[in-house]
C-alpha cells in the first residue's frame, strides 16, 4: 500500500517551496511519498533544450528538494520530470533524458523516483508526446536504477478532463440518447491510459469530479453526477491494467462548501461501491495546504 503526497515548489528566479507541509507533517497524515512538482514545468527552471541544459536543470532543483524533503527527518520523494517549458514549449527528450541524469546525480537515500508532469490522458492523439519517446524516457530511468543498484519508481497522474473534455460527447452505443455508457464508451476510444500505463509502475487518473460539475463540451454538457464517477471508477479498474488506481482531490473549497467537501469525500464511497473497500495505492492532491487533508477527514474518516 502506497499513498503519494503532491508537494508544490515553483521557480521564480529561485526555487521557492509553496507546499506548507514538512515531511513529518505528511508522515502524521498518512502519507509514504512525496512527489515534488510544480505542475507540468512551466513553473520550473529551462535553460535551453540540450542535454546538458536538462542535466544542469535537474540537478539543481534536486539539490532544492533534497534540502526541503530528504534531510535527517525526510520522507521519500518522488521528483517530477517537467513537460512544458516556462514559456509553454515542449522540453523534448534529450533534455529529458540529461534531466534524469541530473536528479540522479545528486546523492539521496530518500529520493525514489520520478513525477511525469504532463496531464494530458490522451498525449500522442494530442501530438505532445509519441510512444517512442515515452518508452526512451522510462529505459533512461531503467539504466539510472541499474546504475545506481537502487529502484526507482516512474508515476503518472493524467486527467481525465482532458478526455471527458475535450468535445462533444456523442451517443456511442446507437440508443439515441447519451448515458454514463457513453462516457465509459468515449473514455475507452480516446483514453490512452491503457496503452502507456506499461512504461509506468503506477498510474493515478484524476477524476476531475471534486472541480467539474459537468463534461463534455468544455465541461459544460453532461451532468458530473456520482452515479458517473463510480461507473467511471469501475472503468479505471476494470478497463485498465492492474497498474492503474486513483488520484484523491479537493482543495480549500471544502472548508467553505458543504458541497465541495461531499463531493471530495464522494470518492471514498465510489471506491467502496466498485471494489467494497477504498484501494491501496492512491495519489493526492489537496493544493498546497496540508490542513485540508486533516479537514476533510473529519468529515470522511477514509479519505
Amino acid at each position: 500500500m502506497a499513498r503519494y503526497a503532491l508537494w508544490w515548489y515553483k521557480y521564480n528566479g529561485e526555487y521557492i517551496q509553496v507546499s506548507n507541509a514538512t515531511p513529518d507533517d505528511l508522515y502524521i497524515n498518512g502519507f509514504h511519498f512525496a512527489v515534488a512538482l510544480d505542475g507540468e514545468g512551466t513553473r520550473t527552471k529551462f535553460s535551453g533544450s540540450s542535454y546538458s541544459d536538462g542535466y544542469n536543470d535537474g540537478r539543481e532543483l534536486a539539490l532544492r528538494v533534497k534540502e526541503w524533503l530528504g534531510g535527517t527527518s525526510g520522507i521519500p520523494y518522488l521528483v517530477t520530470i517537467p513537460y512544458f517549458t516556462l514559456s509553454g514549449g515542449k522540453r523534448g527528450l534529450s533534455y529529458w533524458e540529461g534531466w534524469i541524469d541530473g536528479v540522479a546525480s545528486i546523492e539521496s537515500y530518500y529520493f525514489k523516483g520520478f513525477y511525469w508532469s504532463l496531464e494530458d490522458a490522451k498525449p500522442i492523439q494530442s501530438g505532445r508526446i509519441t510512444e517512442y519517446e515515452i518508452n526512451a524516457i522510462s529505459g533512461r530511468i531503467q539504466e539510472v536504477e541499474r546504475d545506481l543498484e537502487k529502484d526507482l519508481q516512474f508515476i503518472w497522474i493524467p486527467t481525465l478532463r482532458s478526455v471527458l473534455c475535450s468535445g462533444t460527447i456523442t451517443d456511442q452505443d446507437g440508443d439515441g440518447v447519451i448515458t454514463n455508457n457513453d462516457v465509459i464508451l468515449w473514455l475507452n476510444k480516446y483514453s490512452e491510459i491503457a496503452l502507456l500505463s506499461k512504461y509506468f509502475d503506477y498510474v493515478f487518473p484524476q477524476p476531475g469530479y471534486c472541480f467539474a460539475d459537468k463534461i463534455g463540451a468544455n465541461c459544460n454538457q453532461i451532468e458530473y453526477t456520482y452515479s458517473l464517477l463510480v461507473d467511471i471508477l469501475r472503468w479505471i479498474r476494470n478497463s485498465n491494467p492492474s497498474n492503474v488506481y486513483i488520484e484523491m482531490e479537493a482543495d480549500g473549497a471544502v472548508r467553505s462548501s458543504e458541497y465541495k467537501l461531499q463531493r471530495a469525500c464522494d470518492y471514498v464511497s465510489a471506491q467502496e461501491a466498485v471494489s467494497g473497500n477504498i484501494w491501496e495505492n492512491r495519489a493526492y492532491y489537496f493544493d498546497w495546504d496540508i490542513n485540508i487533508v486533516s479537514y476533510i477527514r473529519n468529515t470522511c474518516l477514509r479519505w
